[in-house]
């Protein structure tokens, strides 16, 4: 609203005045008539413009002068006033804002950095607003806008531009973007990294924890885009971190405010690293309550597992909460089957970490068998197991068959072969379906869980070995040196015993019995009458309840009865050496043949070496079996329907059957006299030529022995 002055005309009591609008070429934008006085201020805002000026008097009686001259014009040029951006921005391309200007076609904008330098320089802006196009570097800016109107044809003249506007100023504090972690990390020491915005130098990181620390860790001055924080260990839990930056080069006497960014957007993560290492995994077979284990996690005050069975199938067979160690056993047993268990962790704020990865295991626990004792008259015995079927959470599941299997030592090898089987049983028991011949059997059992769609079956392991003999002697338990005179003496039951004779000899006259009770009700006995300080031999054979005959001899088991001040040998337990005589009567039967209660009356005994009798004519002689307990190990046989006899088994009884059958002479036989020991060669030799040929033993091929 520019004031119009003018000369006063002597005479004129009124003026009138007119403005054109040269530039937009508008005529009379002020006509104005009966102005008093020499000067005139429009009462309307005149627009960006070039502006012509006409000023004519009048006098009292109307009477007019003359138009001014033609020529006087006058121009137009507010400044633009702008509205953004003003202060610290968190963007590097700024849009820029002003109020539109009347009259204003276009505008120019100049954008300068701290130094003065211009770093946008945009004319001909046609609206009232302009976006940077390229970001630009973290730092302080100035600009000024200034507004053009464009003349509408060659009469309008030059175009006008408005007055610069003030000086106006902002800063670009854009903040770094942060890039990881993402929304779940997994690790004590999570990546954080970001991407820095253009002009950044170095930068601060702040995190904090969510129920927790609220500084939890903060780090300043961090070079490049990434830092792994092993200043503190990240427990499962909840994190928020920032990040900002300083601009490069920027002094730092500086306001903070003028030398930082703002600080990122928040990023909240959770640490949600599982347990590790579960354990078991894969085949489980000493037990059916296998301990879940796992490596702990940092931060965590509880666990929580889950457990399902695939073989039923259950889920959450076992489900728990809360605990609090690293491993768990669970109080029942669990059936056999296929298993796959899952662990996770949980902090004292109650945030859970991620479930582990899950772990496979199978439990392949074999059945426990039982059957007849470890010698039996039974030809016909009954086997059972433990029943491997079970209920878990209401569905039934475990083993739905069983096989069994049983071995015979064959009695001109000594190997173990395969008897008979009996496969894809439904119940926990197997009764021998004919006679077994006497001799030493080895049986097995194992469960069979089925296969389901997309689960394979569960086949337990063997089950250990059951060992029993049909019509085999008597097992007596071993001795140790006592001081007692009238000792107890016990052994292993037979089964289908009715009783038992027990024999008691001197060592040095082993035909001649101290001792001999017979039809003995129970597995102990305890001398009636003391006996002398020395050194016996006692033998037991049992008496059969189905048809009275007798078992063959057992083993020969030393008895020393020594003094109280008697020093005990570190081998307290050494079998008979040869009598000085040997009783005429003694041939060698079969081993584990039957004698009848009218048949032999004394064992026949000679070092370590055991040589079964045969009946005579006139008088029988108890025999004593050859003891092969320690040749045929229990190894557990392979996962075969038939099991076969074990390599390490063959080896064993190939190296015994290699033996000269008298080389397991005891210690004690060095005390013999060598008069006796050529006497007893003697006889040995003769029993040896009479001995039937499957208890002769082949030499040594490469010593000759």
């Amino acid at each position: 609203r520019p004031t119009i002055t003018w000369n006063p005309i002597p005479g004129a009591v009124t003026y009138t005045i007119q403005v054109n609008n040269r530039t937009d070429q508008i005529g009379r934008v002020i006509f104005e008539t009966g102005v008093a006085g020499t000067s005139y201020t429009p009462s309307v805002d005149l627009v960006l413009a070039n502006y012509d000026v006409w000023v004519i008097g009048f006098n009292a009686v109307g009477e007019s002068s003359q138009w001014s001259a033609n020529g006087f014009s006058f121009a137009v040029t507010p400044p633009p006033v702008a509205i953004v951006p003003l202060g610290r921005l968190d963007d590097a391309t700024p849009t820029f804002g002003w109020q539109p200007l009347p009259g204003a076609n276009t505008y120019n904008l100049t954008v300068r950095n701290a130094s003065g330098q211009v770093v946008i320089n945009q004319t001909g802006v046609t609206g009232t607003s302009f976006t940077a196009t390229t970001e630009l570097p973290l730092g302080k800016y100035t600009y000024q806008v200034q507004a053009t109107n464009l003349p509408v044809n060659a009469a309008g003249g030059a175009a006008v531009n408005s007055a610069l506007s003030q000086t106006y100023s902002f800063m670009v504090a854009k903040a770094p973007t942060i890039i990881l972690p993402q929304t779940t990390a997994f690790g004590v020491h999570p990546e954080i990294s970001w991407q820095k915005p253009l002009g950044a130098g170095n930068s601060d990181i702040y995190i904090r924890q969510v129920g927790g620390e609220e500084q939890f860790l903060v780090v300043n001055n961090v070079p490049g885009t990434s830092y792994i924080p092993t200043e503190r260990v990240f427990g499962i839990g909840t994190y928020v971190v920032w990040v900002r930056s300083h601009v490069d080069g920027a002094s730092s006497s500086l306001p903070l405010a003028e030398r930082t960014t703002f600080w990122s957007t928040p990023v909240t993560f959770r640490v949600a690293t599982p347990p590790t290492n579960l354990a078991p995994s894969g085949r489980v077979s000493d037990g059916y309550r296998p301990t879940l284990t796992w490596d702990g996690v940092a931060g965590a005050v509880s666990y929580e597992i889950w457990v399902d069975n695939e073989s039923a199938p259950v889920q959450q067979a076992i489900r728990l909460t809360n605990l609090n160690s690293l491993s768990y056993t669970h109080s029942s047993d669990l059936p056999i089957g296929r298993y796959v268990f899952w662990v996770r962790a949980r902090n004292a704020f109650g945030t859970f970490s991620d479930w582990s990865f899950g772990s496979r295991f199978e439990i392949a626990t074999p059945p426990v068998l039982a059957g007849p004792p470890a010698s039996t008259f039974n030809t016909r015995p009954v086997f059972s197991w433990n029943s491997q079927a079970a209920t878990l959470n209401g569905v039934l599941t475990g083993a739905a068959t069983y096989d069994f299997v049983m071995y015979r030592v064959n009695p001109t090898s000594g190997r173990y072969e395969f008897h008979r089987s009996a496969m894809g049983l439904t119940a926990a028991t197997f009764t021998t379906p004919v006679d077994l011949p006497a001799g030493r059997y080895r049986t097995w059992v194992r469960g069979t869980v089925p296969a389901r769609a997309g689960v394979p079956a569960t086949v337990t392991n063997w089950s250990t070995p059951l060992d029993f003999v049909v019509n085999g002697p008597t097992v007596v338990t071993p001795i140790p040196n006592t001081t007692d005179t009238t000792p107890t003496i016990t052994w292993q039951a037979v089964g289908a015993a009715s009783g038992y004779e027990i024999y008691i000899a001197l060592a040095s006259s082993p035909s001649e019995p101290v001792v001999r009770v017979d039809n003995i009700g129970l597995t102990t006995f305890t001398v009636q009458d003391p006996l002398a300080r020395g050194e016996y031999r006692v033998w037991v054979r049992a008496i059969s309840a189905i048809n009275g005959i007798r078992s063959g001899w057992s083993s020969p088991v030393t008895m020393r009865i020594v003094d109280g001040d008697s020093e005990a040998t570190a081998e307290e337990f050494m079998l008979a050496r040869m009598p000085v005589s040997v009783p005429e009567q003694m041939l060698a039967p079969d081993l584990f043949s039957m004698q009848s209660t009218v048949g032999m009356l004394t064992p026949a005994v000679f070092d370590e070496v055991v040589v079964a009798t045969e009946r005579h004519a006139v008088e029988e002689i108890p025999p004593v079996r050859v003891d092969v307990d320690n040749l045929l190990d229990g190894d557990e046989i392979s996962e075969l329907v038939q099991p076969e006899t074990s390599s390490e088994t063959d080896s064993v009884l190939a190296e015994w059957d290699q033996q000269i059958w008298w080389d397991h002479s005891s210690k004690t036989s060095e005390e013999t006299s060598s008069e006796n020991e050529a006497h007893s060669a003697g006889v040995l030799g003769a029993l040896f030529a009479m001995a039937p040929r499957s208890m002769r033993k082949r030499r040594k091929p490469e010593t000759g022995k």
